[in-house]
């Protein structure tokens, strides 16, 4: 929605060809199946024991510990 609002005011004239009904459903998939991509882990690790929910992540992801390896990924997706 930024890019949208900085596209609208920064270069009113060029933006028209970009800001169309399909360039935004493609705009809105692509968000969706990112976020939806992140938390595949979650979902993946997930699980009740004893009437909690808890996340069980595994020893070791590629040299890092689980919940380390997901912190770092959280991290330098979410920016």
């Amino acid at each position: 929605m930024s890019a949208d609002r900085y596209l609208a005011v920064c270069h009113p004239i060029s933006s028209t060809r970009w800001r169309t009904p399909l360039v935004s459903k493609i705009v809105c998939l692509t968000a969706w199946t990112a976020s939806s991509l992140m938390v595949v882990p979650l979902f993946m690790y997930a699980a009740e024991y004893e009437g909690q929910c808890n996340i069980f992540w595994p020893e070791k992801v590629g040299g890092f510990k689980g919940e380390k390896a997901f912190t770092l990924y959280t991290f330098t997706m979410s920016y």
